[in-house]
């Protein structure tokens, strides 16, 4: 059985094993960008600078602009269908109460039916109901 973990056995692997660890972290955290954008503006003039650093947060305002629109557009579309469920429900609590009225009225046909066959029966009337 192998060991799961990467355990480096020797002096280059501890060497490689750092230095992948190092890279990573400074790709991942965002120092290399900030290292290399320092190296890249350091011989414009501030202002452009400047210039440059206002066009990434007008940037960065019309994402989270564009973020918070598209979130306001999924709320109200959830607020519609919660609507329409609302209204769905309602009309099938009118709908079941309708049914269960009907079924009453049903029952209520079927016992006078019953009766009516039984008074035809006891009167020796024959009855089809083909």
């Amino acid at each position: 059985m192998q060991n799961s973990l990467p355990i480096p056995h020797s002096l280059t692997d501890v060497f490689w094993f750092v230095l992948a660890i190092s890279l990573s972290s400074l790709i991942g955290g965002g120092s290399l960008a900030a290292i290399l954008n320092i190296i890249l503006n350091r011989k414009k003039p501030l202002a452009e600078i400047h210039e440059s650093e206002a066009r990434v947060a007008k940037t960065f305002a019309e994402a989270r602009s564009l973020d918070l629109q598209s979130n306001i557009e999924a709320g109200d579309a959830v607020l519609r269908m919660v609507q329409q469920l609302t209204f769905a429900q309602i009309a099938n609590e009118k709908l079941r109460e309708e049914n269960e009225k009907l079924t009453n009225e049903n029952e209520t046909y079927e016992q006078q039916m019953r009766r009516a066959k039984a008074l035809l029966k006891l009167n020796n009337i024959n009855f089809d109901e083909a």
